[in-house]
This record gives structure tokens, C-alpha cells and sequence, in this order.
């Protein structure tokens, strides 16, 4: 039989997004290294579903060893990548990301541009 937290890692790749949202808020919830670990290595996932949430949690957690990894999530290929990086980047108050957030300003889908504007500011608050 799986234990809850392998059933809950697996339902992070499930195709409907509000399954994998309660899932990482349930990953969340159990806290500590171990699971951040695990969404650190799912910011590298090839669906970009995974890797956008991946992004939200480690900012939900607090997890200032992932700033470096979500900082290259900004150059993601996927918008949905890009944005969530960049909340959990302010969330996380990373001003070594400004340089970086500060490029996605050029960014052509509006909705990056407005996060990145929104973070930018929120870190230098």
C-alpha cells in the first residue's frame, strides 16, 4: 500500500489543476526539508503544470535554498513558470532576483510584465 505522501506526490502530476493544488497544499502542510527537496527537483518536471506549482509551494514554504533554482525559473519557456517563480521570488523577499525580474519586464506576455512589475516592488518594500 502507498503512504499518503506518495499518493499526494503523485497526484501533483494529475491533469486536472485544482487535484495538484490540493496536493501541494497538503505537501505543504507536512513542512521540513523533506518536501522541499521534492518540489525542487519537481521545478525541473517536463509538464509545466508541475513546475509551476512547484514554484508556488517552495514560495508558500518559505524556502529561501530554492531562490537560486526559481531564479533560473524565470527563463522558463512556460509563462505559467515564469509567473509563479516570480511570487514565490517576492515571497521570499529575494533581492538578488531584482536583476532577473528585472529583465522579465520585456517579457511579451503582458501577465509575466505585471508580475514581475508587482514583485519587484514587494521586495523592495
Amino acid at each position: 500500500m502507498k503512504s499518503e505522501f506518495s499518493l499526494l506526490k503523485e497526484l501533483l502530476s494529475h491533469s486536472d489543476r485544482r487535484y495538484r493544488m490540493i496536493a501541494a497544499r497538503a505537501l505543504i502542510k507536512t513542512g521540513g526539508k523533506r518536501i522541499e527537496k521534492t518540489f525542487m527537483k519537481l521545478l525541473k518536471e517536463e509538464y509545466r503544470g508541475i513546475r509551476s506549482i512547484a514554484a508556488w509551494a517552495l514560495g508558500e514554504l518559505g524556502s529561501r535554498d530554492a531562490i537560486d533554482e526559481l531564479i533560473k525559473c524565470l527563463s522558463d519557456r512556460d509563462s505559467w513558470v515564469r509567473r509563479y517563480s516570480a511570487i514565490a521570488l517576492a515571497k521570499l523577499k529575494a533581492v538578488e532576483a531584482i536583476p532577473e525580474l528585472e529583465k522579465m519586464l520585456e517579457d511579451p506576455d503582458r501577465s509575466v510584465y505585471l508580475v514581475a512589475k508587482w514583485s519587484i516592488r514587494s521586495i523592495k518594500k
